[in-house]
């Protein structure tokens, strides 16, 4: 899945809320009005759902790894649904998540109605590249929850 097209499954996520795109949004030296899922990306952007890199690019075109949707989830969650991220009894389920960059968003994820699974192995393996079949999954899972 790549970061343009998953930024658009959020926006769909969250309702597809009213958003008037301003160029003035626009936070990514590489998203411009021909950049599929334009108006997406700046929704995104503009409510803190989806950053960009230290070097000012936005990185459409690069695919989303698993710790990284989760964190994207949460995010939306916590818009859509502010209570969803509340309160949250949170278990470390996976032994690789301890050092993984979003810890706590995998875990609200495994932990908050079962959004996120691991793999047989007991681990999330955040790093790996999140496919169609894994997002479908999450999706309908949060999509759920909220």
């Amino acid at each position: 899945i790549l970061r343009q097209d998953f930024a658009a499954m959020l926006y769909r996520l969250a309702g597809s809320p009213a958003y008037t795109v301003s160029a003035s949004d626009n936070i990514f030296s590489d998203v411009t009005p021909a950049t599929p899922h334009y108006k997406e990306i700046l929704w995104a952007a503009k409510n803190g759902i989806i950053k960009g890199y230290p070097d000012g690019t936005f990185g459409g075109t690069r695919t989303v790894v698993r710790q990284d949707a989760m964190a994207f989830f949460y995010r939306t969650a916590k818009l859509v649904n502010a209570d969803s991220v509340k309160n949250v009894k949170v278990e470390n389920t996976f032994a690789d998540i301890a050092t993984t960059a979003h810890s706590t968003e995998v875990l609200w994820a495994a932990n908050y109605k079962g959004i996120a699974k691991g793999y047989a192995d007991g681990n999330f393996h955040g790093l790996w590249n999140l496919t169609r079949a894994d997002a479908a999954a999450f999706l309908h899972r949060v999509d759920k929850a909220l």
